[in-house]
């Protein structure tokens, strides 16, 4: 296994999706991508930003269920949780990691200015403020908006952007009313810290309203490879990210792809060993409460996906719901009830 060096391709990508002298980012365009034909057109706003709506009502009172960004963003903005269930998103133009089971489509992350917009902090927040203003009052809590979702492709190739919304917010007196949330594959520390300076990564820690979530590909080398093509020695760098960002002060979650290829006879018996494995790692190496603040994703076949797919990862997908059961096992058995909100696991800094 040898894979390619995402934290290579970052740098060569960061250049084609940044305009550092008109502060603007290349954000994915919808139209006539694989992706849009997941949407429905009132999900979309414009051609690069769209209403990502989180639960769905028979989910919401579930006790198991993921909080973020609802919980912190209620909590923090003062609203009720109903009103942070859907995210006014947008999406970076390229990307570090070839996920195969990624919604997005190819194009949408390639750093190709084709279907590409070139878009600044402060158009961003106006559109934001918009969409927020039109359904404010409407009767469907699903609706409204309060939260800006930073995602991508690869948030932390260009982390200005982050900086830039949180200026902008801040200028137009908003801190108090907007609520920012970031999405990252936690392989890119050189390059998110390398852009920054240390003046700049402060500010964005003392945001009060920003989160940041980092999407782990893997439980290990193996089946982070299996997921990402990248090469198995780039691993730990998730856990070295992460707790960089934990150790520097940011409010961070994080979840976990499981997907697993079982190859031969077996495997499955060491699927529990490898998760705690993983868990372990996670607790040694970051924080000891970051694992009570991961959730196992649950993988949607979306679109795009679809040409993507191999007989062995049709059964990774199959499997992958006796992935999160297991893993949310071994973390009840730490964290108990204090899953089901996951704000209120306090890190080192927090």
């Amino acid at each position: 296994m040898k894979g390619y060096d995402p934290i290579e391709l970052a740098k060569r990508l960061r250049p084609k999706m940044i305009d550092l002298e008109n502060k603007k980012v290349l954000l994915a365009g919808f139209g006539g991508t694989g992706q849009s034909k997941d949407f429905s057109k009132q999900h979309l706003i414009g051609d690069w930003a769209r209403k990502k709506i989180y639960l769905k009502p028979r989910e919401k009172n579930l006790p198991d269920m993921w909080k973020e960004p609802a919980g912190i963003a209620s909590q923090n903005l003062n609203v009720p949780p109903d009103e942070c269930n859907a995210t006014f998103t947008i999406q970076v133009k390229g990307c570090n990691l070839a996920c195969w089971f990624c919604y997005v489509d190819d194009e949408n992350k390639s750093a190709c200015h084709d279907k590409g917009v070139w878009v600044s902090a402060e158009e961003i927040l106006t559109a934001f403020l918009v969409e927020s203003r039109k359904f404010q009052r409407h009767p469907n809590p699903d609706e409204r908006v309060n939260i800006i979702r930073i995602s991508g492709g690869e948030v932390s190739i260009v982390p200005e952007i982050i900086l830039w919304l949180i200026e902008a917010v801040e200028k137009w007196g908003l801190e108090n009313h907007v609520y920012l949330w970031a999405d990252t594959n936690l392989t890119t520390l050189n390059t998110f810290w390398g852009n920054l300076s240390r003046q700049d990564v402060e500010k964005i820690a003392a945001f009060r309203n920003f989160g940041i979530v980092g999407c782990y590909k893997g439980i290990d080398p193996e089946s982070y490879h299996d997921n990402t093509g990248a090469n198995p020695d780039t691993w730990m760098a998730q856990f070295l990210s992460h707790r960089l960002l934990v150790d520097t002060g940011f409010d961070v979650y994080s979840y976990l792809s499981p997907t697993i290829f079982f190859r031969n006879e077996g495997d499955e018996k060491h699927l529990e060993g490898r998760l705690r494995n993983f868990i372990m790692t996670m607790e040694h190496v970051v924080d000891p409460a970051a694992a009570g603040r991961l959730y196992p994703l649950e993988i949607k076949s979306y679109s795009p996906m679809e040409g993507r797919l191999t007989p062995e990862r049709q059964k990774a997908l199959e499997f992958h719901q006796k992935v999160r059961e297991l893993l949310r096992k071994i973390q009840r058995e730490r964290f108990g009830r204090s899953l089901d909100c996951p704000h209120d696991i306090p890190t080192k800094t927090k």
